[in-house]
């Protein structure tokens, strides 16, 4: 097997890594790490991990949260077998059925009750967690004027910018941001859905990928913290991010996937060899020029660059190898 490294990506919050070589013939890119078993105990611990633990843990938190937690843990079982007491000899106060087996079979159904409430929580707040603050309109908030950028406001802002040179004020795209769950601002407004920070495995192990191509977008992404990697067929954009990458480096990617995305579905593609010659042409377009551009009247605007809320996965990579 060759041992050219063409790609290698690790997940931040686990020991996960991919590393992607040259195949011995040399045309394609070929997996070299073992792909990780779905039900390994480290799977389980990792999943453990990101159901209870904040993501990015330890990293992302002070160095008290583990006693406070322990303590809080404490207080907390305390106070529910207190309330599994009090709540039992409430029953038996107010003479629900005998006085023998049935308190005790309320009490039980009721500490059920809440049981399945509190796993409930901890199930949504695992699921979507870390998505309530970035598309908080669609939660709760409805009238709140909000400055910073997530995936709703940053593609009505980009899809303003490409039709009139211009940046939406805040108020005005606050008006514009859509308030259903689940939609794709992005597919809605450029035609392709924008995977950033993720792993770049399903495309790159596809039969139809060469290698002369994923060599050609490395070059041209080995300046960059950002490497865009297009799938035409089901209108995807993935997009693997540098260990350094900072914020303005998050923003430039979507733009610069954002323009691919257009292109990409106005073009007429047919072949594999049709759709990698529109896809060199793509990212050989002005795009950073264009960027710097619309980076200006942003910082120039009263929306916030230093932070944003923006879906960046936890998968980071290197192709300068």
């Amino acid at each position: 097997m060759s041992s050219e490294i063409i790609y290698k990506e690790n997940r931040i919050t686990s020991r996960d890594e991919n590393i992607f070589v040259k195949s011995d013939k040399g045309r394609a890119v070929i997996r070299a790490s073992p792909k990780p078993k779905f039900l390994s105990f480290p799977r389980f611990i990792f999943i453990i991990r990101s159901v209870f633990l904040p993501e990015g843990f330890p990293d992302s938190v002070h160095g008290d949260y583990i006693p406070y937690q322990i303590w809080d843990t404490v207080q907390a079982f305390a106070s529910t077998i207190l309330g599994i007491l009090t709540t039992h000899s409430i029953l038996i106060g107010v003479g629900v059925g005998e006085s023998t087996a049935t308190p005790l079979a309320a009490t039980i159904a009721w500490i059920l009750k809440d049981g399945a409430g509190m796993i409930g929580r901890i199930l949504f707040a695992w699921w979507n967690g870390s998505r309530l603050d970035a598309q908080c309109k669609k939660w709760r908030i409805l009238a709140l004027r909000l400055d910073s950028l997530n995936e709703d406001r940053l593609a009505i802002l980009l899809d303003n910018y490409t039709r009139h040179q211009s940046i939406v004020g805040v108020e005005e795209c606050n008006k514009r941001e859509s308030l259903l769950l689940f939609q794709k601002p992005f597919k809605q407004f450029c035609g392709c859905e924008i995977k950033m920070g993720v792993t770049l495995s399903p495309i790159l192990q596809r039969k139809t990928t060469s290698l002369d191509y994923i060599i050609k977008l490395r070059s041209h992404f080995r300046n960059k913290r950002y490497m865009i990697v297009p799938d035409v067929e089901n209108r995807r954009i993935y997009v693997g991010l540098n260990e350094n990458v900072e914020p303005s480096d998050v923003l430039e990617a979507f733009f610069h996937s954002y323009r691919c995305g257009i292109e990409i579905t106005s073009a007429d593609c047919g072949k594999n060899e049709e759709i990698n010659e529109t896809i060199s042409r793509i990212i050989d377009n002005k795009s950073s020029v264009d960027f710097k551009s619309w980076h200006k009247l942003l910082r120039a605007s009263d929306w916030k660059q230093e932070i944003n809320l923006l879906p960046v996965g936890e998968w980071r990579a290197r192709w300068d190898l």
